[in-house]
């Protein structure tokens, strides 16, 4: 029991001296936190000090010199006049003029292609040795002329124009003013594909036949 005694107050006494010793130790480092405290106030005092004594400076604006770029001389051009299109006359010339046609048409159905032949009475207002009329989507085969006084007069040759669409026939020979002429024309053709001139159409019946 005497030795349970002795250890328990061995134990007692180092238990203060442990919580003495803690508490110098804080303390002592307050103090030193105080002493930072301190000295960090001094050094913002004396910041502010140095600040309010000190003269501001004016910043003295400088100018940049003005540079001028060098502009090189460039090359003049001469604008040459623009040339006029080319003018497309789409209109017959005047110096014949149609008195009756005669058409003859035969198609084929079956096929859809069909063959024709135009006898076309003419009167010549001024000389010329040129026919010229419209015609378009047609394969002419064979062009004749004659007259009702001389009889035939002959073709020199015959072509399409695509661009005005232009049947041209040229002659051997000048045709007279004041003068009636009879044109004949053979031509064939196709009616499919196609929904000017001579062309084939069909339509569905009630009874969904088609005519």
């Amino acid at each position: 029991m005497i030795i349970a005694a002795k250890l328990v107050s061995i134990g007692l006494g180092m238990a203060v001296l442990a919580f003495t010793v803690s508490t110098i130790v804080l303390a002592v480092q307050k103090s030193n936190l105080v002493d930072e405290l301190n000295e960090a106030y001094e050094v913002i005092e004396s910041l502010e000090d140095a600040l309010n004594n000190s003269t501001p400076t004016t910043a003295i604006p400088t100018t940049a010199p003005t540079i001028i770029p060098t502009i090189p001389d460039l090359p003049t051009t001469t604008l040459e006049p623009i040339p006029p299109e080319e003018t497309i006359n789409y209109r017959l010339p005047e110096t014949l003029h149609p008195i009756t046609y005669d058409l003859y048409l035969h198609p084929d159905i079956d096929t859809g292609n069909f063959t024709g032949q135009v006898v076309i009475h003419i009167g010549c207002t001024k000389n010329t040795n040129q026919i010229i009329l419209h015609a378009l989507h047609l394969n002419i085969t064979s062009v004749y002329l004659s007259d009702t006084t001389s009889g035939t007069i002959s073709v020199k040759n015959f072509y399409l124009d695509l661009v005005r669409e232009f049947l041209i026939i040229d002659l051997t020979e000048e045709l007279p003013a004041n003068r009636n002429f009879k044109l004949g024309i053979l031509f064939e053709g196709s009616m499919v594909n196609k929904i000017i001139g001579l062309y084939r159409s069909s339509y569905l019946k009630a009874d969904n036949t088609r005519k």
